[in-house]
């Protein structure tokens, strides 16, 4: 008994169904956990700076594994791309002009998709290699001069966001991405808004950002001369935050990663050079903007009438 193959329109919309599938991967679920890997990383990264004094060679060693692994499954689509454009090549017309067709457009996309999967493997091998040079080796427990030093300018740091600085460029980048200690590489995590209320005062308005488990020394605030204001900053995902950033359904708001919040102020409304912000224990950040002060009101004169007497004010 002979097996016969499923005809050519059958074998088309199976590789079109793997090609969505694959589709899916490169555009959506790897994007999404490149992002996932990179906050591992950055995560790992601050936990080893934050704890000197403990052992962080399985964590360390975790994190590797999941950069690997991503790297992995980057390069498994990439060859699942190739077998779909060799089962294409079997797949004979037989003299069919609607068969060739379908065929040179499954082909067109599966040559657009490999563009994309070059592109994630570009940025998977280099993902790879900044984890190595993040951590050529375990982890050391005791503190380097180079820690002490990042110590020191992140103290420095903290100190100078307890006032805002007005600038010509309003800054965009979170104020400690140059520290050592603090990751560097946080351009690659998600980016999401916090909440925002602004409520009105007497002599003007307070705006409040809601960021609770923002550490302080993390978050920007500027103005700009022309009522400007910009807060930026970031927050690391904690591990409870690794499910929603490796999920491709999110059902909740994201809560971590970057962030920016922008508001502009008319400078004939509002004082901006006086402009203040505290950071309150709930974790959230008011910045009071107060009103321009206003002229006082001009005093009627007295003065007598010349020729009636009368006094006109």
């Amino acid at each position: 008994m002979t097996s016969t193959l499923p005809s050519p329109t059958k074998r088309l919309a199976a590789v079109a169904s793997h090609i969505d599938r694959a589709q899916d991967m490169l555009v959506s679920r790897l994007i999404t956990q490149r992002h996932a890997a990179v906050a591992c990383l950055a995560a790992t990264k601050w936990m080893t700076f934050a704890h000197r004094t403990r052992d962080h060679s399985a964590r360390v060693k975790r994190a590797k594994q999941e950069l690997a692994q991503y790297r992995y499954r980057v390069l498994e689509q990439a060859e699942r791309l190739t077998q779909l454009l060799m089962d294409l090549d079997v797949i004979e017309s037989a003299g069919s002009d609607i068969i060739r067709s379908e065929r040179k457009q499954l082909v067109h996309r599966i040559q657009t998709l490999f563009d994309t999967a070059d592109e994630l493997t570009v940025k998977a091998n280099r993902l790879v290699a900044l984890g190595d040079i993040i951590f050529p080796q375990a982890p050391e427990p005791a503190e380097s001069p180079a820690v002490v030093a990042t110590t020191i300018d992140t103290a420095s740091e903290s100190t100078a966001l307890e006032h805002p600085t007005p600038s010509d460029t309003p800054n965009s980048e979170p104020a400690n991405e140059g520290n050592e200690g603090i990751p560097r590489y946080i351009d690659s995590l998600p980016l999401w808004t916090p909440p925002v209320r602004l409520q009105r005062v007497i002599d003007g308005v307070v705006l409040t950002v809601e960021l609770p488990g923002v550490e302080p020394k993390n978050v920007d605030v500027s103005v700009s001369p022309n009522g400007h204001l910009q807060v930026t900053g970031f927050k690391l995902p904690t591990p409870d935050d690794f499910p929603l950033l490796l999920s491709h359904w999110r059902p909740v708001e994201l809560r971590c990663g970057r962030f920016l919040v922008e508001r502009q102020f008319p400078v004939d409304r509002f004082a901006v050079d006086l402009m203040r912000f505290r950071h309150l224990p709930t974790g959230e950040i008011q910045i009071v903007v107060p009103d321009q002060p206003q002229p006082p009101a001009p005093t009627p004169a007295t003065f007598v009438h010349p020729y009636t007497g009368l006094c006109v004010f």
